[in-house]
């Protein structure tokens, strides 16, 4: 501990702490190859939904319930009128929603 009033802060206390020097890079090119690839296993008669509630968990619901879609996914689930609104209106998204 230094003598010019800084706090010290433990190594348990830096852990908790919400790093601001992360990021996630999302393959849109691998989302569409895994839906593709689930929709051969299931098969015509099982429809496959691309989960993209709560901004499709921070990675961008516009972005990924495009691609998903275009790889052949059937509806988009969201939580709230909200987001079913964001890919309605400002997206342009008529796929079935629920």
């Amino acid at each position: 501990m230094t003598d010019n009033n800084q706090s010290h802060v433990t190594e348990q206390q830096a852990l908790r702490r919400p790093s601001s020097h992360s990021w996630v890079e999302v393959d849109l090119a691998a989302i569409r190859h895994n839906v593709r690839t689930l929709k051969q296993f299931l098969g015509p008669e099982r429809h496959l939904w691309a989960v993209v509630k709560a901004n499709a968990y921070g990675h961008g619901a516009v972005e990924i319930a495009s691609a998903a879609l275009a790889a052949g996914a059937d509806g988009l689930p969201v939580s709230c009128l909200n987001q079913a609104a964001e890919l309605r209106g400002d997206a342009g998204i008529r796929a079935p929603l629920l």
